[in-house]
């Protein structure tokens, strides 16, 4: 299961906002295509995003010293690949929220369930500059998606804003999800020759006749296998993570990913090892690392190979079932070292 769009942080919501002192009016706004709607604070600024992020909202209290937003919120959402329990999809989730904290502490909060749906709602504290901001989590699935309602507060006007937070939430109605809407607006494109993408500056060799599709679940690109037989279990993707010192190593970069795989995906065992090697690339200094994981209680060889360049890190994720290993692990290594990055 791949959660990652929900956890980036958006510290953009943090930026500068005209607004005026707080009222108690609410709005509603309306997603259609999604049947779902809420009702938000009338006077906070309010932005429509695309793709997997619904919106934005933030406001500032006039009588503050500083530049930031006193308060946000995001609604987001993304596919579950995966048929997992509720509560192993939330308990992965705040395994992995819990790396945004101070002092890696996550909470539960009280609240009720999203119109009866599986619900959870986490919470904890991060410092931004000098700011501590608390940051409220609310993450209910409904026809396999796992929607996310993110809010943020400066931790000494919390107890000022839970009750417009409770209101926000009380005030979601969802009608059922299609999921053909989870595609909506992407288009898988057959690979006809070397890939390229724009957004980020990379490109790579994947074979030909298979096919992509960009910026679903938080990931750059996403390549599936043409005619792939239903008992393979192959996959391969790169996500993006941006905003990295200078100054961090390939090695460091690579642990920094570990981290993150070993507290979010089942291994096989208690005693079963991450396996981390050099790998050979013809133009970076780069990590391969592999473990076994169970998806959809199908066991799985898990790679990951793990570029970092100019802040960004670069991560090319690919499984494999066992029957197909060993001609499937020849692919994913000769598709990373095609890989090239612009200066």
């Amino acid at each position: 299961m791949k959660l990652k769009l929900i956890i980036f942080l958006t510290l953009g919501l943090i930026t500068t906002c005209l607004a005026q002192q707080p009222e108690t009016k609410y709005i509603q706004k309306s997603f259609p295509k999604l049947g779902i709607s809420i009702s938000l604070p009338e006077n906070w600024f309010y932005a429509e995003k695309e793709k997997n992020e619904l919106f934005t909202c933030v406001f500032k209290e006039d009588d503050q010293k500083h530049d930031f937003n006193t308060v946000g919120l995001t609604l987001s959402y993304e596919a579950l690949n995966s048929t997992a329990p509720a509560d192993s999809v939330f308990n992965q989730v705040k395994n992995i929220i819990k790396y945004q904290s101070d002092n890696q502490q996550v909470t539960e909060y009280p609240g009720d369930k999203i119109q009866g749906r599986p619900t959870k709602i986490y919470t904890y504290v991060f410092t931004f500059n000098q700011f501590k901001i608390t940051r409220i989590c609310t993450y209910f699935i409904e026809n396999n998606m796992l929607f996310c309602l993110q809010a943020h507060v400066m931790s000494e006007r919390l107890e000022h804003y839970e009750p417009v937070f409770k209101a926000i939430r009380n005030s979601i109605q969802l009608e059922k999800v299609e999921p053909t809407i989870l595609i909506d607006g992407y288009e898988y494109k057959k690979i006809e020759s070397r890939y390229r993408n724009a957004s980020y500056g990379f490109s790579m060799d994947f074979p030909l006749g298979w096919y992509y599709i960009e910026g679903v679940s938080g990931n750059a690109v996403m390549v599936k296998k043409a005619n792939q037989d239903p008992s393979e279990f192959l996959s391969m993707g790169v996500n993006i993570q941006e905003g990295y010192d200078p100054k961090i190593t390939a090695e460091q970069y690579h642990n920094a990913i570990l981290q993150v795989m070993k507290d979010q995906l089942i291994a096989m065992g208690k005693d079963e090892k991450i396996q981390t090697t050099k790998f050979t690339h013809p133009l970076y200094a780069t990590y391969k690392s592999h473990f076994i994981a169970y998806v959809n209680n199908k066991k799985v060889i898990v790679f990951l190979y793990t570029i970092i360049k100019n802040t960004k890190g670069y991560l090319f994720i690919t499984t494999s079932d066992e029957a197909h290993l060993a001609d499937n692990e020849k692919i994913f290594d000769n598709v990373f070292k095609s890989m090239m990055i612009k200066q």
